[in-house]
This record gives structure tokens, sequence and C-alpha cells, in this order.
């Protein structure tokens, strides 16, 4: 007898672990593995929730506790209305792929969440590929609020494919200690009271760059920034707008820039050297266009500067 292609099918593409549970509003939450069973997702310390609510909150996703099983999963966190409501939406604390909490780093695959992303660490090294895909509905617009004493930095110590955020990333830190390969993010990115808040930083190039609204500095030093060795293709939706403090509100290349377009203005802030754009690199910037009527502070491409108030 012919073995049934069907079987096959199915138990390819099935998942392989699922764990489910009632969020803070009522919504009926699925979390699904690519890889390990139902029991390693169970396993004490892998989920944690806290009471909130109607339900619970997903505090935190631990899969460097299993770091042997769960190397290269994709992740995908979804949630329907149920019986006592809800919004279509799960918000998790913190996805914990690294050695933090003292678990083993790993990698991880497409990483997908209907909710607010307080905070990710994952990788192994720089030269393996940390998260092949992340996609968010937000990141760090609730706070500290879904985490339990955590904060909101994410690391990367690897490359990062693609980052989807579909609102805003706000207050919240992102460093990728490689290249990124598709950053978009279709609301604005808003620095806070802290440094680096509201930040995504690259040690390495960021292919390509899309912010549907604006990069918008805080009252942190460096916050509202945008950072990377080398820009290949920025394109901003809205302002570049400066904040209180100092070098609030940037766009900044250590290498070069080589396309940048801002759709609407470039806004100095009050703190020094705030509504920047830098490029550090032996080559001025390929395309720069700007597009706004409001006077903007600095801009400087390979040495030279362009100042007007």
């Amino acid at each position: 007898m012919k073995p049934s292609l069907i079987e096959v099918l199915e138990t390819r593409i099935a998942p392989a672990a699922v764990f489910t549970f009632t969020d803070v509003d009522g919504d009926l939450v699925t979390l699904k593995t690519s890889k390990g069973t139902n029991a390693d997702l169970a396993a004490p310390g892998v989920v944690t929730l806290a009471a909130s609510g109607v339900g619970m909150q997903l505090q935190k996703l631990d899969l460097s506790l299993n770091a042997g099983v769960f190397a290269g999963t994709n992740v995908t966190l979804a949630a329907k209305r149920g019986p006592q409501g809800g919004d279509g939406r799960v918000n998790l604390g913190f996805l914990d792929a690294s050695t933090t909490g003292g678990g083993t780093a790993l990698n991880l695959g497409k990483v997908t969440l209907a909710g607010d992303l307080g905070q990710i660490e994952a990788g192994t090294a720089p030269g393996s590929t940390a998260v092949k895909a992340l996609s968010v509905l937000s990141m760090g617009t609730l706070g500290l609020t879904t985490q339990a004493g955590g904060d909101l930095d994410s690391i990367f110590l690897g490359p990062l494919g693609t980052l989807k955020v579909a609102g805003d990333v706000r207050a919240a830190s992102l460093l990728i200690a490689a290249e990124v390969g598709k950053l978009t993010i279709g609301g604005s990115l808003v620095g806070g009271s802290g440094m680096l808040s509201g930040s995504i930083r690259s040690t390495d190039t960021i292919g390509s760059a899309k912010i549907g609204h604006n990069i918008e500095g805080g009252s942190g030093a460096n916050s509202g920034l945008l950072s990377a060795s080398k820009l290949t293709n920025v394109t901003l939706g809205g302002s570049l707008i400066g904040g209180s403090n100092t070098e609030s509100g940037q766009i900044q290349a250590t290498g070069d820039i080589v396309s940048l377009k801002i759709a609407h203005d470039i806004v100095g802030g009050t703190g020094t050297n705030s509504g920047e754009i830098l490029c550090d690199g032996g080559k001025r910037t390929g395309v720069l266009e700007l597009r706004g009527e409001t006077p903007y502070d600095t801009v400087e491409t390979g040495g030279r500067n362009l100042i007007a108030r």
C-alpha cells in the first residue's frame, strides 16, 4: 500500500507544541511553537503567567530553559475573543532566548505576536541569524506593565532577518549585534525618559528601513534614534523631531547613508544636537530628499554641515 500523502503533509505542517490560556480581557490565547511538545511548553518556568483582569498576563516565555529542543523554532502567539470578551490581541512581556535568566542562548525562526512585545533577547553569535523574522503589533507601548521587574531593552546577538511592527516602537530599545535585512514600522519610533529609549541600533548594515510616521526624541539622551554602521535605504513618512535631551531624535550612520527620504520636516529640539542627521562615512548621502517646510536643526553628511533655524 502506498503511504498517504495527506498524512505526510499534515504531520509536516502541524505545530509541534500548543499551549492555551485566557488573556486579561477574555481573549482565548494560543501559543504555538514549531519544535518541542505540549509537555515541553508546559514545563516549569517556560511559560510565566500572572493573574490579571478576567484571565492571565503572559509575563515571560523562556525558551532558553530547553534550548536543545526549541533551537530554531517558529513562535506564534494569537488571540481571539472569548466568552468573557477580548480584543483579539495578546501581549508578551519578555521572550527569552538568551543566557539572561540562566538558560542557554538559542536562535529563533519566525516570531509572530498579535499584540505588544516588551522585550526580546535571542541569538548565539553574530555570525548566525538570531531571529529570522519578528512581526508584532507594537513594542514597548505598554511599558513594564506586562512584565515582572523587567525592562524594555532587546538584544539580538546575531542578524535579524526582518522586523515588522504594525504600530509604534515606544520607549523600547533594540540592539542588533549584526545586520538587519528589512525594518518596517507602521507607526512611529518614539523616545522616552531613559537613555537610548525608543532606539533601533545595528552594529552593521540596515538594508531597508521604512517608518510610516515620525522619529521622535524624548527626554532621555540619545532617545528616538535610528542608527547603523550603514543605512542603505531609509524612508520616513512623517518628520524627524528632536527632543529635550542631548542627541535625541536622530538618524545616524557611522559609515554611509545611501538613500534617505523624509516626507515632512526635520525639527530641532531643545536638547543639544537634537533633530539631527549624522553620516560619518567618506561618501555623502546618495539621495537626501527633504520635503517638509519646518526649519531643521542640523544635517551632517561626509563631514559637511548644513544648518538652518
